[in-house]
């Protein structure tokens, strides 16, 4: 199979080498990757030049530049615009994908019944203090609700472009892919690193973003995804709760995460019903940019030579 594969990026001078390096090192299989294309939104660092400098050595890569930020739909229908293949993967800027990731992620499209896949993201940030417990929990949460993020791929013919001011893209594609009677699979073994939040302003703008771009897919188009069903919130937190249960001061962090991650929400609720912030031009979590220097992957062989 023949896929296009796009990177959305602001500002990702810290980690954009290390993803090209384990996209070209993946063990692909029977799955071909025609084009790399980096569209980069508004970038004032050094990711330009580093993508143009892979560019230059990989006729496949090719750097999209949009001169100023106009939000993540926009950068995202830039590369779809550029993509010719059926099957598309879009992925974040500031992730690492495992050595079988893609070729995992592009299996269940054998099944023609298949619309859309997403990666099993794993933070890199070390359990053992609050902030590293909070940044596990919630990826952990995500899986559970089988939310998909971080990397997807999706048929084109179903999705060839998203409304500018969608916010939450991975959801609203879900939804349109849904509303097709068309499987969406959360795939366990296409494992990608990711860092959570290093400090709790940082943990606060993710969720409070995500939240709020699931009530707008919620009103623009009719579609609930796992994080409003009360029954898949209440499933997944117990199962949260039971984890942390044997260990008084990881129960403790368990609380302090369950509140923090419903503050978060409210704040989203707040930005939808007023108006006021509306999450187009997402407020960067900085601290989730480097993964460079992280144990997890330093004795990865993603580094091309």
């Amino acid at each position: 199979m023949r896929i296009d594969l796009g990177i959305i990026v602001h500002n990702e001078e810290k980690n954009i080498a290390k993803l090209l390096d384990s996209i070209l090192k993946q063990n692909l299989g029977k799955v071909v990757i025609d084009k790399i294309i980096v569209v980069s939104s508004g970038s004032t660092d050094k990711t330009n030049d580093i993508v143009i400098n892979y560019a230059e050595k990989y006729q496949k890569i090719k750097l999209l530049n949009q001169k100023r930020r106009e939000g993540k739909a926009s950068a995202i229908n830039e590369f779809l615009r550029e993509a010719k293949n059926k099957v598309v993967v879009i992925s974040s800027g500031d992730i690492v994908f495992t050595e079988n990731a893609i070729k995992n992620l592009i299996k269940p499209f054998k099944d023609r019944e298949v619309g859309l896949t997403s990666v099993n993201p794993i933070p890199v940030n070390l359990n053992n203090n609050l902030i590293g417990f909070i940044a596990n929990m919630h990826w952990k949460l995500h899986n559970l609700l089988a939310r998909h993020g971080e990397a997807i791929a999706f048929r084109k013919d179903i999705v060839s472009s998203l409304p500018k001011d969608i916010v939450a893209d991975e959801a609203y594609i879900e939804a349109i892919v849904q509303k097709r009677k068309m499987k969406a699979i959360h795939v366990n073994d296409a494992i990608v690193f990711n860092k959570g939040p290093e400090n709790i302003m940082d943990f606060m703008k993710q969720v409070r973003r995500h939240f709020f771009g699931h009530l707008q897919i919620k009103r623009k188009i009719n579609y609930s995804v796992s994080s409003l069903k009360i029954n898949e919130i209440k499933k997944a937190f117990t199962e949260l709760a039971r984890v942390s249960i044997k260990n008084p001061l990881k129960m403790h962090y368990c609380i302090l995460y369950i509140f923090l991650e419903v503050f978060g929400r409210f704040l989203g609720f707040l930005d939808f019903v007023s108006g006021r912030k509306k999450h187009i031009l997402w407020d960067i979590a900085w601290s989730t940019k480097d993964l460079r220097e992280h144990k997890i992957l330093q004795k990865s062989h993603f580094t091309v030579r």
